[in-house]
């Protein structure tokens, strides 16, 4: 497994947007302070969409595509972050994110102590996303066929704290109505972190 450090400079970065200027507190006192990088999305090789029947693909499916790539992603951002704040942690504000990974990108020499001070956060979050097929309508069930994994490593020490993984998994919806982003996103974190330990204080 490659390092920490490693794995954080092969990110691709991606401006987080929104949010408030500092970290939420965590709901348990003394639990720790978590970190949710942009998502790396370099291993995909393609995104696949769910598209309505009749769809004309002209330079206005090029337009589509990428909009809903980033929503996708901006949806891995937001519900990864609302996941760990449910489960009790702090969790750095998404602009102070953004701020500290341009920061990155220009930095010199890393090493763990950096990154905390810089992300303001004991641990971080890795997402990398390595495949997305979100099915066709009509042709079975309504569903996202995703491949990635979600590691929380601890800066303190560069230990892996914990990991959720899926590999060419289908996550089906609740029914053919939800199939915006962000609903596909929660069929998949709902499984890939349902084992996600609660905070405690450390």
């Amino acid at each position: 497994m490659r390092s920490l450090v490693a794995t954080l400079v092969c990110l691709s970065l991606v401006s987080c947007a929104g949010g408030q200027k500092s970290a939420r507190v965590p709901a348990v006192a003394g639990a720790p302070t978590v970190a949710v990088l942009s998502m790396s999305t370099a291993q995909v090789k393609e995104f696949g969409y769910r598209k309505p029947l009749g769809f004309i693909l002209d330079e206005k499916h090029i337009e589509r595509t990428d909009t809903r790539r980033l929503a996708i992603i901006d949806a891995f951002r937001t519900q990864t972050r609302e996941r760990f704040a449910k489960a009790g942690y702090g969790v750095v504000a998404p602009d102070a994110v953004a701020a500290a990974e341009t920061a990155l990108q220009t930095a010199g020499p890393l090493d763990r102590q950096r990154l905390r001070q810089t992300l303001g956060a004991d641990w971080v979050v890795l997402t990398s996303l390595s495949r997305w097929d979100e099915q066709d309508p009509g042709g079975g069930a309504n569903a996202v066929v995703a491949s990635l994994v979600v590691t929380l490593y601890d800066l303190r020490t560069g230990e892996v704290v914990w990991e959720g993984r899926a590999r060419d998994q289908e996550f089906p919806l609740a029914n053919d109505l939800q199939r915006e982003p962000a609903d596909f996103v929660a069929a998949v974190l709902r499984r890939v972190m349902r084992d996600l330990p609660p905070a405690t204080a450390r």
